[in-house]
C-alpha cells in the first residue's frame, strides 16, 4: 500500500544464481489470455514514476489521487556469449497492484549501508535500523541473493517494536561467494499503522 502524497518505493527483490546479469523495465500491463490493455498507461504522478534498470527500484514520486492501479515490470536475465556480447537468455514479468490510500501515516525509514565492496573470506556486518515518526510498531525484514547461496548471510528477525527496532547483517564471505555481478539486499520495514506502511 502507499499513501497519496508520499513517494512510493518498491523493489522486486530478484536474483539470479548463475550470476547472471539482471535488467528491469516497466511495461504496458496485460489482459486476459495476455492481450494488449487498450490504451494502458502508468498511473498519474506529481513528478516521476520510473524503475532503475539496474537495481529494479520501482519509484512513484509521488500518487496524487486515491486509487488501485497496475504495473507489469520486466525482469530480463543477460549472459555474454562466446563472442563477448549480451544476449538476453531469459525473462519473467512480475504484474503487481498497488493500492493508493489518503492517510495520515508516514511510512518508516531505514538506515543502513548503501554499498560494500570486501575480498571473499572477509565478514561483512553492519547495523540496520527502521525507525518510525509516528511511534508505531515496526517490523524489519531482508531479502537478497546473499541469503540463497550456500553460507548464506544471516539477518535475524527481531520482535517488532515500537518507534525503532535494529538488526545485524551478518556474511562470512568465501570463494564460492565469487560472481562477476553484485549481490543485491533489499531490506523491508513495515508499520502497523493505518494503512501498514
Amino acid at each position: 500500500e502507499g499513501c497519496v502524497g508520499n513517494i512510493f518505493i518498491h523493489n522486486p527483490s530478484a536474483f539470479d544464481i548463475d550470476g547472471d546479469s539482471l535488467s528491469y523495465s516497466l511495461i504496458d500491463c496485460a489482459g486476459i489470455n495476455g492481450s494488449p490493455i487498450l490504451n494502458y498507461t502508468l498511473p498519474q504522478t506529481f513528478s516521476t514514476i520510473n524503475i532503475n534498470e539496474v537495481t529494479g527500484d520501482f519509484v512513484w514520486n509521488y500518487p496524487i489521487m486515491q486509487q488501485q492501479v497496475n504495473i507489469a515490470i520486466l525482469i530480463k536475465e543477460h549472459r555474454k556469449n562466446s563472442y563477448g556480447n549480451w544476449v538476453v537468455i531469459g525473462q519473467m514479468i512480475r504484474d503487481m497492484q498497488i493500492d493508493i490510500a489518503y492517510c495520515t501515516n508516514n511510512p518508516p525509514d531505514i538506515i543502513s549501508t548503501d554499498r560494500i565492496c570486501v575480498e571473499a573470506g572477509q565478514v561483512i556486518n553492519f547495523n540496520v535500523t527502521a525507525t518510525d515518526i509516528n511511534f508505531d510498531q515496526i517490523d524489519i525484514s531482508a531479502t537478497g541473493g546473499p541469503f540463497e547461496v550456500t553460507d548464506s548471510a544471516y539477518f535475524p528477525i527481531p520482535f517488532p517494536s515500537p518507534g525503532s527496532v535494529s538488526s545485524i547483517f551478518n556474511w562470512e564471505t568465501d570463494c564460492s561467494h565469487i560472481r562477476q555481478q553484485p549481490y543485491y539486499v533489499v531490506f523491508k520495514a513495515e508499520d502497523n499503522g493505518n494503512p501498514n506502511l
